[in-house]
């Protein structure tokens, strides 16, 4: 049987005005937010990238500290260089998008 888009029930929009449209805020919880900032095949080669961003980024890493931790991607190991333990998710995507206005690259990240 053909089905058209008119055929199938659609439920209305939410006011976006109304306090239960709104997205529920992610917190911290049992998945930390934090911010990626590069991922290398070596521990050796995210350590190097923390010192370079560093020199780069200074004042926005200042207050930062480097967090290095190993992966299963695809059957080999990656490691991944993380800043934060951010309370929501929404302050490490403010602080990716400070980085990547500096010309950095990050992107939020939740657990472990």
């Amino acid at each position: 049987r053909d089905v058209t888009l008119a055929s199938v029930p659609v439920a209305p929009l939410p006011d976006a005005r109304a306090p239960e449209a709104r997205a529920p805020e992610i917190t911290m919880g049992a998945h930390p937010a934090y911010a990626q900032l590069a991922a290398s095949e070596s521990e050796s080669g995210v350590t190097a990238e923390w010192a370079k961003l560093r020199r780069r980024l200074g004042p926005l890493l200042q207050d930062r500290r480097e967090i290095t931790l190993a992966a299963e991607v695809s059957g080999r190991t990656v490691w991944r260089l993380r800043t934060g333990r951010f309370q929501l998710a929404r302050e490490a995507e403010a602080f990716c998008a400070e980085v990547r206005a500096a010309g950095g690259g990050c992107w939020a990240a939740t657990g472990s």
